[in-house]
């Protein structure tokens, strides 16, 4: 008996996203007793990367609030003996992962089943599922946590997930060293340059102190024509704010862009910008 289920953040974001749902907030719900790493899903982060890597996928790394909001999930799904994308407190998986700390979820991969202990037999379910397999090899993901639980009695018996994250949060660390657990902290990129006209842009995530004067991420994607999201952090509330070209507005949180605000902006391909001062 086995059970497996999938989320990407490029299908259905438009769906689990809801208009009417409260802010999340860095660590809200998201206790877990450990986050840390064991022999099998360290095994299972050998494997998936080897995998990606055949696929020219770049490697994952295990972040401490992606690993954090796995642990949780699987624990409430053994508690409350169930299975699926939405927990026991109502949050998909956009929701969890953000008050876990993680700026903004990728993707979610779940299995359960009495027979599926080892990282090889997780691995063969996520394969053998279009979807979720999908999941695995998209390259735009650089950031993974990895949880495991075994609850006896239950329907399942073991149950697994795998969240997907695209930017490196400040957390990320090595699976057989975990850390302690702390919020989401503001990154420190190298001071603006001054007196800027053009910004140049690497394909992937660029960290940069924006230097030129006040826009809208609009119109930063517009110039860029690559970008995938954008992130900025406010250090007022302690929380990351997101744009993304095309998503439904009640999911854009960040209204504006000024000079000195700390950005992740991730692109599909090199770009250059014309700055304003």
């Amino acid at each position: 008996m086995w059970f497996i289920g999938a989320l990407g953040a490029v299908s259905f974001i438009g769906t689990f996203f809801q208009a009417t749902a409260a802010p999340a907030s860095a660590l809200s719900n998201c206790a877990v007793a450990d986050w840390s790493i064991d022999a099998e899903e360290a095994s299972f982060l050998a494997e998936i990367n080897a995998y990606r890597a055949a696929y020219g996928a770049p490697a994952l790394s295990i972040d401490e609030d992606l690993s954090r909001a796995a642990a949780w999930m699987v624990a409430d799904m053994a508690t409350h003996d169930s299975f699926g994308h939405t927990d026991s407190l109502g949050r998909d998986p956009w929701s969890r992962i953000v008050d876990c700390g993680y700026p903004i979820a990728g993707g979610e991969n779940l299995a359960a089943g009495t027979t599926r202990s080892t990282a090889s037999s997780a691995m063969a379910l996520f394969k053998g599922s279009p979807t979720h397999n999908e999941n695995m090899l998209l390259a735009r993901y650089h950031e993974i946590g990895i949880a495991r639980i075994y609850a006896p009695g239950t329907r399942y018996g073991w149950y697994w997930a795998t969240t997907f994250g695209t930017l490196d949060d400040g957390a990320a660390t090595a699976a057989s060293q975990p850390v302690s657990t702390t919020a989401v902290v503001e990154p420190a990129p190298s001071e603006p340059a001054a007196a800027l006209s053009t910004l140049a842009l690497e394909r992937g995530p660029n960290l940069v102190l924006w230097p030129g004067g006040e826009t809208s991420p609009a119109e930063i994607a517009r110039q860029a024509g690559s970008i995938e999201m954008m992130y900025a952090w406010d250090a007022a509330t302690g929380r990351w704010l997101r744009y993304g070209p095309g998503l439904p507005w009640y999911v854009q949180t960040m209204g504006k862009v000024t000079t000195g605000d700390t950005l992740w902006i991730i692109t599909g391909g090199a770009a250059t910008l014309s700055l304003s001062q």
